[in-house]
């Protein structure tokens, strides 16, 4: 992801450099073009359409032409990683553990709504808590159902 103009500008050379060699190694006679050429343009196609991407990209976000459509997730974050905790089935004290600090920590981060702790933090906490989520096989799929919910799966 670009995230500056300087980075940009770089890009934008990097680019021109490979539309460059894209079009010179297109240039040589068919016959003269063996596998290798091929698979060097193949690469060089590859790597310019990845740098048009972010390039599109860096241009959208820095004219104001993205819309944001989720940005409420974040508002809603403390409340979804106590509830991916609940998911995982793990307490404070197992999750503490998992992340080598106190379940007091836990405790303190779930109660200040998550505003002391880093985003590293943040981050290992979704991280242990989606792998023992992946982990868990469901039992019934009454969590899914709109007409099961509210019973206790058997």
């Amino acid at each position: 992801m670009i995230q500056n103009e300087r980075q940009y500008k770089v890009a934008t050379i990097k680019r021109q450099e490979l539309f460059s060699a894209l079009a010179d190694l297109k240039a040589q006679p068919a016959s003269a073009v063996g596998l290798r050429q091929q698979l060097h343009q193949q690469g060089i196609a590859s790597q310019l359409e990845s740098l048009d991407q972010e390039l599109d990209q860096y241009r959208a976000l820095t004219t104001g032409n993205v819309v944001f459509e989720h940005l409420d997730i974040i508002e809603r974050l403390p409340t979804l990683l106590i509830e991916l905790r609940l998911a995982a089935r793990l307490n404070h004290r197992t999750l503490g553990e998992l992340l080598g600090v106190h379940e007091e920590q836990i405790r303190r981060y779930e109660a200040t709504g998550y505003s002391g702790a880093s985003l590293d933090r943040v981050l290992s906490i979704v991280e242990v808590c989606r792998t023992r989520v992946q982990e868990q096989q469901p039992s019934t799929s009454w969590v899914n159902d709109p007409e099961a919910r509210g019973a206790r799966p058997a």
